[in-house]
């Protein structure tokens, strides 16, 4: 085995990230004042989108990388694992949040969110699921690849009452990606959670949670957080591990 300690396809992925940077730069001029706008900030977020998802996937190609069933999806494990989504962000994330950030916090994003739902689970799965996660099982564990992509995914997040949620959703995302080698089963998945996310704001549940006292909230995470951890349970009672 050879004794590098990140595999080739890690390397890709930084080499891509610092891409991308001065990439940015040259769109952020362009757009001039216009990148502090709404609609800028989205243009700018695609358009890095695309080329990133671009370079990986003919990366992939170019190495000879075996992308088959990364477009498939099983409807009927779409519905359980989506249930699991739900739960977690109605139940854990939503309440969890109420604890460190304002009620109200976000409400004004709800445009954004929406860009958030179409563009941001497709980059950041392949990311961190097509990418980080499937060039660390070349190498390491599954344990170990796992819980390293999941900390990475939760650590670009940056706020507290994100970065715990998301690291909690990179788990949940990883094992069923290797449960399904399936990206855009992930990606709507990603997609499930955004929109419970915008769905939330727009109802006012970020502020019904506010109003309940701190120790009925813990309550529910807890409870929550037991039923959650069944059912992956279950999900990795079944769980193939794919050779990458």
């Amino acid at each position: 085995m050879p004794s590098q300690f990140l595999p080739n396809r890690v390397y890709q992925f930084i080499l891509i990230l610092l891409m991308s940077m001065p990439l940015g730069g040259v769109v952020m001029f362009v757009l001039g004042d216009y990148r502090d706008t709404m609609w800028g900030k989205t243009l700018l977020f695609v358009v890095l989108g695309v080329v990133f998802v671009g370079l990986v996937y003919w990366l992939n190609k170019r190495n000879g990388v075996e992308l088959s069933g990364y477009y498939t999806c099983d409807l009927r494990y779409l519905w359980f694992t989506a249930g699991i989504v739900v739960v977690i962000e109605t139940l854990i994330v939503i309440p969890f949040a109420t604890l460190f950030s304002s009620p109200t916090e976000g409400v004004a994003d709800v445009w954004l969110c929406i860009g958030a739902i179409f563009i941001g689970p497709v980059i950041e799965e392949t990311m961190f699921r097509g990418v980080l996660l499937r060039g660390l099982l070349t190498r390491y564990s599954a344990t170990t690849s796992v819980l390293c992509s999941s900390l990475l995914f939760g650590l670009i997040h940056v706020r507290l009452f994100q970065v715990v949620p998301a690291v909690v959703l990179g788990l949940l995302f990883s094992l069923v990606f290797l449960r399904t080698k399936s990206l855009l089963h992930c990606v709507l998945l990603h997609m499930v959670s955004n929109l419970v996310v915008l769905l939330s704001t727009y109802l006012g549940l970020r502020q019904y949670y506010a109003a309940v006292p701190m120790v009925m909230r813990c309550a529910i995470m807890l409870f929550a957080l037991a039923l959650v951890v069944l059912l992956a349970i279950r999900l990795l009672r079944n769980c193939l591990i794919y050779r990458f």
